[in-house]
């Protein structure tokens, strides 16, 4: 009976598959993300720990079973299969099934575990909380009249609250890899949105591109991630030196989102935190999601600030009518952008009744700890036209809240501008990581001399927009707080004709520029490129000298990827990561 021999023989070949494919991987990775150039080598060993191929360890076992019942068949004087007779013996051995087992799932982990680096002594844990489309000037401590942050603003004064915290884009996911790497978006790669079944340009973070994931890892710390935005993911990049991720993206408990809401998604936190070796530090991400539209914020919050009885609403099929002219945004009438402000803003306020408790529990339980609670990207309510995000780098959308805590940061209220680049290098100097082969490529600067009053001049920060195909509006930009530039570049040619948002942007007059007096003009209507030609080209050599400045057609050297991105289409439609013409049509 060669039953049972076959059997063992197809368990071991599944066993060996998954080892071989594992160190395969792990290899191929590492030399992808760079890990030996930068003295990471740990992490493949780390990598290697998480990667089980089961998929490819069933058809190794599969080809396995099938040479084992055809060994005999083949003839003997055929010297391959002598070979193939002695590979089936061996492998229908039990021992021999035992270690390959053990090689596949128990010695990857040991390894990783047993040479683990040791994080510096007495390392400060890092707690970084992103909070999605959160515009500035409706953060309560940073002078928002409306009471949406009750609690943050309490917590906030604990803190060092950046008042002119600048994003280097307008949408998410090139400012999350912004602040992840601590590059511009063009350096980073990470600018454009999917579009199902057409190769797009730049629509992952690469993986040679070094996130502050994965330098603690490597450093030593315990390391985290959830994500309820599916930009936001290891499909696009973002899970780089993540030890454990989790994505709520198309989970639902009752309501859409549901799952991913803060609710929910915090007290994983809490439970991840109470679970580790308190022995080690820990370094964790966590991206909350609820105040994107559609702005749908659950009992007893809804209600408070919106009693107009409208069912006006906003998605990203009707942004992208808005956005490309198939709507008149002139039909909004005040009553409803009204409503729009009010259910974003109850949006806010049950964030904050949720974040404010998981905080202070986070600084009261863990107090060797960095936190960070920034915004990704602001939400644009007509202050230009349009509503939504990721069109154009004006105030609304780039200026965004910045707090941080935690040993080594002295409370205050800092009027220098801060850069969501600099956070990268801040966590470091802060964390006391010196790491030569990365901070070279930082385009960011730490914070901590600005935090101790040691330097006093504002900061240049630098923006842009503009990704492949959708959106196709490419804007530069630079600011230091008082004054800011904008160079709308001339548009590649895109798939589609996108309407023009203004008159004067037309793709047909750019390239153009606009100067703006921040300080004397908040909300950029006063357009003084004309009235200042020599400040406008002073600012124009500073910003093509400052090597933040690419042209568009860089984008053209970026990966692409085919739109198979692998989540629900029609939450990234509902979303407007995905144009709604490209699902419909799929």
């Amino acid at each position: 009976m060669r039953l049972l021999p076959n059997l063992l023989a197809a368990l071991s070949g599944y066993a060996f598959t998954v080892f071989a494919v594992g160190v395969l991987s792990a290899l191929q990775n590492a030399t992808a993300q760079g890990w030996s150039d930068l003295g990471f080598d740990w992490l493949t060993l780390d990598a290697w720990s998480r990667l089980h191929e089961s998929k490819e360890g069933v058809v190794g076992g599969v080809l396995t079973l099938v040479l084992a019942c055809t060994a005999d068949l083949l003839p003997p004087a055929f010297l391959p299969a002598l070979w193939v007779r002695k590979a089936v013996n061996l492998f229908s051995k039990p021992l021999a099934w035992l270690v390959l087992l053990a090689c596949a799932y128990l010695l990857p982990p040991a390894l990783a575990s047993a040479t683990q680096p040791d994080a510096p002594k007495d390392a400060p844990n890092i707690l970084f909380v992103l909070v999605d489309t959160w515009r500035a000037d409706h953060a309560g401590f940073l002078g928002y009249a409306r009471d949406v942050s009750p609690g943050l603003d309490e917590l906030a004064k604990e803190g060092a609250i950046f008042e002119t915290a600048v994003a280097q884009s307008g949408w998410t996911k090139p400012t999350v890899a912004t602040l992840f790497t601590g590059l511009v978006p063009s350096a980073h790669g990470a600018v454009s949105q999917p579009i199902p079944g057409m190769a797009v340009h730049g629509t992952k973070l690469p993986p040679d591109r070094t996130t502050f994931v994965e330098i603690f890892r490597a450093h030593g710390w315990d390391t985290a991630m959830w994500s309820n935005n599916p930009n936001i993911l290891p499909t696009h990049g973002f899970g780089q030196g993540a030890g454990y991720f989790r994505s709520f993206v198309g989970e639902s408990v009752g309501e859409r989102f549901d799952a991913g809401r803060a609710e929910w998604m915090l007290p994983e936190v809490e439970t991840w935190l109470a679970s580790r070796d308190e022995n080690r530090p820990f370094c964790a991400y966590v991206h909350i999601m609820d105040p994107h539209y559609p702005y749908v914020a659950p009992k007893p919050f809804a209600g408070t600030f919106d009693q107009s009885g409208l069912d006006f609403q906003l998605d990203g099929a009707l942004i992208g009518d808005y956005l490309e002219g198939r709507k008149d945004i002139s039909d909004v009438t005040p009553a409803m952008l009204q409503r729009i402000l009010d259910i974003y803003d109850e949006e806010l306020l049950y964030v904050d009744h949720y974040l404010t408790p998981f905080l202070r529990k986070v600084r009261k339980e863990h107090p060797n700890t960095l936190i960070v609670l920034v915004g990704d990207h602001g939400e644009e309510f007509l202050e230009h036209g349009q509503f939504g995000h990721g069109h154009s780098i004006y105030e609304e959308l780039v200026h965004v809240p910045l707090v941080l805590w935690g040993p080594g940061i002295p409370a205050q209220r800092q009027a220098l501008p801060a850069r969501q680049m600099d956070v990268l290098p801040t966590l470091m100097e802060l964390a006391e990581i010196r790491h030569a082969a990365t901070e070279s490529k930082i385009h960011g600067s730490s914070l901590v001399d600005i935090l101790h009053g040691k330097e006093t001049v504002r900061r240049n920060a630098p923006m842009e927009s503009g990704g492949d195909q959708r959106p196709p509006w490419h804007w530069r930009g630079i600011s230091n707080g008082e004054w800011k530039v904008i160079l709308r570049e001339k548009d590649l040619p895109c798939a589609k004709i996108i309407p023009i948002l203004s008159e004067k942007d037309g793709d047909s007059q750019a390239p153009w520029t606009l100067l703006f007096h921040l300080t004397k003009d908040s909300g950029e209507l006063q357009d003084l490129s004309a009235q200042n030609p020599a400040l406008l080209r002073q600012w124009m050599t500073t910003l093509e000298q400052s090597g933040w400045l690419f042209p568009p057609t860089t984008i053209l050297q970026l990966g692409t990827s085919d739109g198979n991105i692998g989540a629900d289409l029609e939450l990234l439609k509902e979303l407007g990561y995905i144009d709604a013409d490209a699902v419909g049509g799929q």
